[in-house]
């Protein structure tokens, strides 16, 4: 009998874990956006999985909705961080940054004083684990 739990003891750890980090980084993670200087952005917060791909809008006050992208603070995003378009089309890295999220801000063209932001965190996608993968366990079934 004792056979058995430790078994699915076994089995379950790995999941127990991932579920944990992911956990761990959600909760790290759950930081509120800069408040808006002139700018709305939408969605505010929103989860991305790996790899996919999320739009994000940009209103100005002052009715000129032309704005630059960045993500962390780097215009156009990069690879660590994900990318963003002119357009505000999100794409997501595959494996998420330290931290497990990013902050999308739109800097008014017509006046860099004038931002708004929104917080992207990261879920895990079958995009993540790209690669050959090896598990290993022991049991007895009696």
């Amino acid at each position: 009998m004792r056979k058995r739990h430790a078994i699915r003891l076994l089995c379950l750890l790995p999941a127990m874990l991932l579920a944990g980090c992911i956990a761990n980084t959600s909760s790290t993670s759950g930081s509120q956006p800069p408040p808006s200087q002139g700018i709305t952005v939408t969605p505010a917060k929103v989860t991305v999985p790996a790899g996919a791909t999320q739009q994000f809008q940009a209103s100005v006050a002052d009715g000129d909705d032309s704005v630059n992208w960045q993500v962390n603070g780097v215009t156009g995003g990069n690879a660590a961080l994900g990318t963003i378009s002119t357009d505000g089309v999100y794409t997501a890295p595959l494996l998420p940054p330290a931290g497990g999220a990013v902050t999308i801000t739109a800097v008014a063209v017509s006046d860099a004083s004038k931002t708004g932001s929104a917080t992207a965190t990261f879920a895990y996608s079958n995009a993540s684990f790209k690669g050959v993968y090896v598990f290993r366990y022991r049991g007895v079934v009696s």
